[in-house]
């Protein structure tokens, strides 16, 4: 089998040089002592780099992660002496033909180099009997950058300056090899195997145990926002959600029948408290020998079809767990096997299997299951649980290796050369199967496990299964804000955490302790600042009336986070869409807005939410603490915070109006009823109208906010919320313009058409100033009544 491989992939090889021969010619090919460097242009402001060793051609991988043909571009070539530069659009290469030594520039401005001496390696590794290369390529990086995303960890880390980590799946960490600057370049480093990621001294380095050729990409950008773009024009957009995707998750570990799911529904909707989305976690297949059946166990979840049509007439949508693992008992598990597509033991079950995502017919069968079963039952979303893939457990990366690597598949061989990119399969055959039924409803899957390219299958990762600490809470933004910069837009946590008493976790009473009611607030006021919303966890209920009652601290401030979501529904609802439409993110770190502020380098509590507002989760004790014999007990401690304003331009404080000069750090209010918040001079912020979920009613009327002190614009974008229409150029935009100078707020043309638009609308306006008190709260303004015609308004 291994011998085929290597012929398959060698024959593969080959047909690629043939195919791009047009491409290897003197114009980007350099011959150098110790092999070949071929730099390869895809568009204007990206390229491919490969380094061929001396000797004899080896298996190349198959690509999973770029999709992007790469375009029909002239590349400027000229030489002097031993140097010779390649260059076109943003991008230019100086190369040195002696030593291969590159150093890369943005047009002339150079913005790294390769070290001096010995920049790439090659050192022999065989893969069972296929011979290949460890490589390691290093780069000397200014340290006066920032160095950001490679996916997502839990040691803290934002800037990747003087730190190192390898590029290992595991629960609780997702990885994607794009390291993005400062600077506005990005590395994306085009290798699936263990890699050792490396930077101490200026010095960054990318080691690999498996290749057969040095292979990376070169992203370069106005910006990292532009660089991120670049990513996704090598390796795909990212869908836009349904728009209840947008609104709040319920789920725990777990939900034992219809029954309770609508119970628990309805309990939302008597209390007025938002919700979109409920979820189903496992064993609803039954007993392990039908692990992940894909399918209802019809004793315990009967007349499928109908509870679900249950739960979408109370307006909301059903996400089930699904494993890549299936068990031995299962039609799916028959299948596969009779196929000899299986392979692993699961711990759930000794004969339980995992299904071998690389082979097309594989990934079809398991599309087939899930189709039959499930969404043609109703189900909306998918959760795609253990995707690292999970055998008998993941909770590090050196045993997630360990065990990976024992699995050969019978499309691309022994797992080792592959190790990263599971979820990315699996995902990708759930995704076409869904996008084949028809344009009618958005896909949305969500994730424990991620790699480059995995944005494009509608994929949402979550940080894993974490515990329930202070500590555990803080590092998870830190993680999101890197997960972001990797160029995947979609990220979410368990709010509260997976775990409550174990692992470290120390809430044995779980909710009934004022302790971790508490953490759970101030979590779910991270989560709602997130860019998907979404409670989960085990050990103790995670419903919001569990932390209290009508009254209680922790209750009010629960409901009254869950409402300032919906209200900036419309927010949040058009930056999805700058997501999909411009290569935007949700998450941003500090910098991406900031780049000149080096202060923010480091910050890793604080992050940008769109375009307009700073948010830090309070990461704090400040109400109870556990004595030493575990009881909780109050606390006296002051109710504020820190909080670090970006430089060069005004503050506001969401909750007073109040503003504040950026460039510096100032003392700001943490009471437990609100996470601390800020808004950026110059922005038009949108809130909705007050809902039970996002398409209750059409926003007849927005309270549009205008933060005085900087020209800026705001566009609000709209659709149907449940189709691909949008695709087609469906929806709707209104541009609003404020300029500072005379105070005039300009309403434009309203853009575009869609069956269920509105074409006439009230806009509330009012002028951010000094002690207005808390936005929430504000319902006078300047009324506009607006039919789709541009207005300006004077404030």
């Amino acid at each position: 089998m291994k011998s085929f491989i290597y012929l398959k992939a060698t024959l593969i090889f080959l047909i690629l040089l043939s195919l791009t021969a047009c491409k290897r010619n003197n114009d980007n090919v350099i011959f150098l002592e110790e092999g070949e460097l071929q730099i390869i242009p895809y568009t204007y402001r990206s390229a491919q780099v490969l380094f061929y060793p001396k000797g004899d051609i080896l298996p190349m991988k198959e690509n999973f992660t770029v999709t992007k043909i790469p375009e029909d571009i002239h590349i400027k070539r000229k030489e002097k002496g031993d140097k010779v530069t390649l260059s076109w659009g943003m991008v230019k290469f100086t190369i040195d033909k002696t030593s291969g030594h590159i150093s890369y520039y943005r047009s002339d401005e150079l913005l790294f180099r390769d070290v001096a001496i010995n920049s790439f390696s090659f050192k022999k590794n065989m893969l069972g009997d296929t011979p290949l290369y460890r490589v390691e390529k290093k780069f000397e990086i200014p340290v006066t950058q920032g160095l950001y995303g490679l996916g997502q960890f839990q040691d803290g880390v934002v800037n990747f300056q003087d730190h190192e980590t390898y590029i290992v799946q595991a629960n609780k960490i997702s990885v994607n090899p794009l390291l993005v600057s400062t600077s506005g370049y990005g590395i994306l480093w085009d290798n699936y195997s263990k890699t050792l990621y490396k930077n101490n001294g200026g010095i960054t380095s990318f080691t690999s145990e498996y290749a057969a050729v040095i292979s990376y990409f070169i992203i370069v950008g106005e910006d990292m926002d532009d660089v991120i773009k670049g990513y996704r024009e090598l390796t795909g957009d990212a869908p836009l959600f349904g728009k209840w995707a947008y609104g709040y998750w319920q789920s725990k570990e777990r939900y034992k029948s219809f029954a309770e799911l609508k119970e628990v529904v309805n309990e939302y909707r008597s209390r007025k408290i938002p919700i979109d989305n409920i979820v189903q976690d496992w064993k609803y297949w039954g007993e392990n020998s039908q692990w992940s059946a894909l399918k209802f166990d019809l004793e315990t979840y009967p007349d499928p079809e109908k509870n679900i049509k249950d739960l979408h007439d109370l307006n909301v949508h059903l996400m089930v767990s699904i494993w890549p693992s299936m068990g031995n008992e299962t039609d799916v598990f028959k299948e596969m096997n009779s196929k000899e597509f299986l392979y692993g033991h699961f711990w759930s079950n000794e004969r339980a299997k995992l299904y071998d995502a690389y082979t097309k017919e594989a990934r079809e069968i398991y599309w087939k299951y899930i189709k039959e079963n499930l969404i043609k039952k109703g189900v909306d979303a998918l959760w795609m649980d253990g995707t690292e893939p999970e055998l008998s457990h993941t909770d590090t990366r050196e045993k997630t290796e360990e065990e990976i690597i024992t699995c050969v598949s019978p499309t691309v061989g022994p797992l080792d050369r592959y190790l990263n990119t599971y979820s990315l399969m699996t995902t990708t055959g759930a995704y076409k199967g869904q996008r084949a039924l028809g344009d009618d409803k958005r896909v949305f899957t969500l994730t424990r496990s991620a790699f480059t390219g995995q944005q494009r299958n509608a994929a949402v990762t979550w940080s894993g299964d974490v515990v329930a600490r202070w500590d555990v809470f803080k590092a998870q933004i830190a993680g999101g804000i890197n997960f972001s910069l990797s160029g995947i837009p979609y990220w979410t946590h368990d709010i509260g955490a997976f775990f409550t008493d174990v692992g470290g976790g120390n809430y044995p009473d779980g909710h009934k302790d004022p302790c971790y009611r508490e953490l759970y607030t101030r979590w779910y006021q991270f989560g709602a600042f997130s860019p998907i919303f979404r409670s989960h966890g085990t050990g103790t209920p995670r419903e919001v009336w569990r932390f209290g009652d009508e009254g209680d601290i922790f209750y009010e401030a629960l409901k009254k986070t869950s409402v300032l979501r919906y209200r900036l529904m419309p927010y949040i609802y058009s930056t999805a869409w700058r997501v999909t439409n411009e290569g935007y993110s949700v998450m941003r770190a500090i910098p991406m807005s900031f780049p000149n502020d080096t202060n923010s380098y480091e910050i890793n509590d604080q992050y940008l939410f769109g375009e307009s507002f700073l948010v830090k989760p309070v990461t704090q004790e400040m109400y109870y603490y556990h004595k030493s014999n575990n009881e909780s007990s109050e606390l006296e401690v002051d109710k504020t915070v820190d909080i670090y304003l970006p430089y060069g331009t005004k503050w506001y404080d969401f909750w007073t109006g109040n503003s504040y000069k950026g460039g510096g750090k100032i003392k700001t209010s943490a009471t437990i009823d609100k996470v601390p918040l800020f808004v950026k001079a110059g922005s038009i912020v949108p809130l909705g109208p007050s809902i039970q979920y996002v398409d209750e009613k059409l926003p007849e009327e927005i309270h549009l906010f205008v933060f005085p002190g900087e020209n800026g614009t705001f566009t609000l974008y709209e659709d149907d919320g449940n189709t691909y229409g949008y695709e087609k150029g469906l929806n709707t935009t209104i541009k609003f313009e404020w300029k500072d100078s005379n105070k005039t707020l300009t309403i434009n043309n309203q853009e575009g058409q869609y069956s269920t638009m509105l074409t006439k609308r009230r806009f509330v306006i009012s002028l951010v100033h000094e002690d207005m008190g808390d936005l929430m709260n504000i319902r006078k303004g300047k009324v506009v009544k607006y039919t789709g015609k541009k207005i300006s308004v004077v404030l």
